[in-house]
């Protein structure tokens, strides 16, 4: 039987990305030709989810590959060194990359030296080989900005958990607000860098807005940018509840018992506005930005979920400032809203048309393991790993890729250092004459 192997590496805390390709691992495996494999660290909690949905489970660093000569593999694109430096042996299998991120070209690019990258050269073999896909229109946008060439517009989008949700309705309508309350905001996911700045700059806009009073904002999921939020700085006005994570059931009632207006992104969106809760797409920044451009989830265009603020012009999106948003909460339009965005995101975010994209996308590749150590870069960056781990510097790629990266940090620092030298003995020259 034909083998489709869903590969990451990762120890963090289960996240969006990798919930989606337990998904598509699980719709394939019970509906397709296919077996399907998810190679990750152990998670037993999430496996235990996913029990009796015939993925075969495979702990990343007790694997034996050898049994994958054949297969398709699927990888978000910033993992594509971390699997071959696993299966480099496995000459004939083929390779589908995930851009999934706005950055995640710059985060691939983080992984080789500095004097051996050629970031549009690797680009141009992704796009010879036809082994990519986009998530949705940004990371389509960012990737076109980073590297422009004829990139095609391939989407397997992020989708909702079950097949039939189109036809799926609530059990009860969501509560009303509650007008002796606080205004009850939520945030859904993680609070790591990539994300805590797009969670901020929705507190920003509610303490620049003078009607809102009080405000109870519930912070559903954590995070190692945690630390970015000074609670002292938003109180009184502002009384956060930081819940930490909440899985299924438990999160669901929590969020529809408690939550007026939600801001999310990615898979969370799509979780929440299944509740029939009005959810509303903010601006991602991993640095501080300030920006009034909120867009309801049944207004996106072409699957995206979150954008760049460079990009906020071109999704051809009707976007809110966060007081309109707010308005229309209170204006009584909670349920209308709400009932928009499920029904929207069930007929947009199908977990069995997205498989068939995905599945499309993995048969079209023509990107092998031989193709990819035959590029100079990457048979370059697979050869210096092998020295590293010679000089007991490594142990296996996320460490490489943390000393790369350390390395990478000291040389930009000694060049700006150089160039400010530079700089103030001109400056020294100009003030003497």
């Amino acid at each position: 039987m034909k083998k489709i192997v869903f590969f990451v590496q990762t120890k963090k805390a289960i996240g969006g990305s990798q919930i989606q390709f337990l998904d598509f691992a699980s719709y394939i495996a019970r509906n397709t030709e296919y077996e399907a494999y998810y190679i990750n660290h152990p998670h037993p909690v999430v496996e235990e989810s996913y029990f009796g949905t015939g993925i075969h489970f495979v702990d990343v660093d007790n694997c034996d590959y050898s049994q994958f000569e054949d297969a398709l593999f699927f990888t978000p694109i910033n993992y594509l060194f971390y699997l071959l430096a696993k299966i480099r042996h496995l000459k004939n299998a083929k390779i589908c990359l995930y851009v999934y991120h706005p950055d995640v070209l710059d985060w691939l690019n983080a992984q080789i030296p500095i004097k051996d990258r050629d970031l549009e050269s690797l680009c141009r073999l992704f796009v010879d080989t036809k082994s990519y896909c986009f998530m949705d229109l940004s990371n389509y946008l960012s990737t076109k900005r980073r590297a422009d060439l004829p990139w095609v517009e391939r989407y397997v989008p992020v989708t909702i958990h079950t097949e039939n949700a189109e036809e799926e309705k609530l059990a009860d309508p969501v509560p009303p607000v509650d007008p002796a309350k606080p205004l009850q905001v939520g945030w859904l996911g993680r609070l790591d860098n990539d994300k805590i700045h797009s969670m901020l700059n929705v507190a920003e806009n509610l303490m620049k807005d003078p009607t809102v009073e009080k405000v109870d904002f519930h912070v559903i999921g954590d995070g190692n940018a945690k630390r970015h939020m000074s609670v002292p700085y938003y109180s009184p006005k502002i009384r956060f509840i930081l819940t930490s994570y909440m899985y299924a059931e438990e999160r669901n009632k929590y969020i529809r018992e408690n939550v007026d207006i939600m801001v999310a992104m990615g898979i969370s969106a799509i979780d929440t506005a299944m509740l029939g809760v009005p959810t509303v797409i903010p601006i991602v920044s991993p640095k501080p930005f300030w920006t009034d451009s909120f867009v309801y989830v049944q207004d996106l265009n072409k699957y995206s979920l979150g954008w760049n603020i460079e990009d906020d012009s071109n999704m051809g999106c009707v976007s809110h400032s966060f007081h309109e948003v707010v308005e229309d909460i209170r204006s009584g339009k909670k349920r209308e809203l709400g009932e928009a965005g499920r029904v929207f995101c069930g007929k947009t975010f199908s977990l069995a048309d997205a498989s068939m994209e995905l599945l499309k996308a993995l048969e079209e590749t023509e990107l092998t393991v031989a193709k990819c150590l035959a590029f100079k870069a990457v048979d370059k960056e697979m050869r210096t790993f092998d020295l590293y781990r010679r000089l007991h510097l490594c142990k296996d790629f996320p460490e490489f890729h943390e000393a790369v990266a350390r390395t990478n940090r000291a040389r930009q620092q000694s060049f700006k250092y150089k160039v400010k030298l530079i700089l103030s003995k001109v400056a020294k020259k100009l003030r003497g004459q």
